[in-house]
């Protein structure tokens, strides 16, 4: 094997590595945004439940209209605290820095 082969081949593992990270990335995200779509499905729901509590709040005098409301307000502080948008940055900001690693690695090819 001459130096010029080894270093194309060389080049050619470094852009499938990086390709094959970006492509992990991106699945990354994708996951990602799937688990923050049943995150939010599941908020939702609950704030739903809370509709129909307030709506019971004449029928059941343990219940206040400003608890139920009270209660709704704590579900959606906790969904900013837990859908964790530092990880979509995050994500974000990896499929960029490993798609530049790919677009690098085919210019010295």
């Amino acid at each position: 094997m001459t130096t010029q082969n080894a270093t194309l081949t060389t080049s050619d593992c470094r852009r499938d590595f990086h390709q094959m990270m970006l492509q992990s990335s991106v699945d990354g995200g994708r996951e990602l945004l799937a688990n923050g779509a049943e995150m939010l499905r599941r908020y939702a729901e609950e704030m739903e439940r809370y509709a129909s509590r307030y709506d019971d709040c004449d029928n059941d005098t343990s219940v206040t209209y400003e608890m139920v409301l009270s209660w709704a307000i704590n579900h959606v502080v906790q969904l900013h605290s837990n859908l964790r948008l530092d990880l979509f940055v995050s994500k974000a900001a990896e499929i960029a820095e490993r798609r530049q690693l790919v677009a690098q690695t085919e210019t010295e090819a």
